[in-house]
């Protein structure tokens, strides 16, 4: 291995311009092969046959206005949620999740753990 490193550093000491030359071409070639395959990335990914996308597809079939409609709800304080806190935040997830307009989905927070939020760290 060593004999082999050796030829190789004699070799680019005797042809430095046709190292870097090589080296460039490398490049080059790796930046345009990269180029020209590259994909777009997406922002989105679909899991077949999930609950999930079968209410999407139900709504876009019945209601294609409003169809893959979602919300996030981000609960935030300066200082850690209080037992009494979490509690009230998961009961009023579960009412949100009981609203008229709402036909099925999951309900995490809901049933037996309904008060398990995730607890802040020690």
């Amino acid at each position: 291995m060593a004999k082999l490193l050796f030829r190789i550093g004699q070799f680019s000491a005797r042809r430095p311009v046709l190292v870097v030359l090589a080296w460039l071409l490398a490049v080059l070639a790796s930046g345009g092969a990269m180029t020209a395959l590259q994909k777009p990335t997406v922002n989105t990914f679909t899991v077949p046959g999930s609950e999930f996308g079968r209410v999407l597809d139900h709504l876009s079939k019945t209601i294609p206005a409003i169809a893959g409609g979602s919300g996030t709800a981000v609960v935030q304080s300066d200082k850690p949620f209080t037992k009494a806190q979490r509690e009230a935040i998961a009961a009023d997830l579960c009412r949100l999740g009981e609203a008229r307009h709402r036909q099925r989905g999951d309900r995490p927070l809901c049933g037996s753990r309904s008060t398990r939020l995730p607890q802040p760290p020690s």
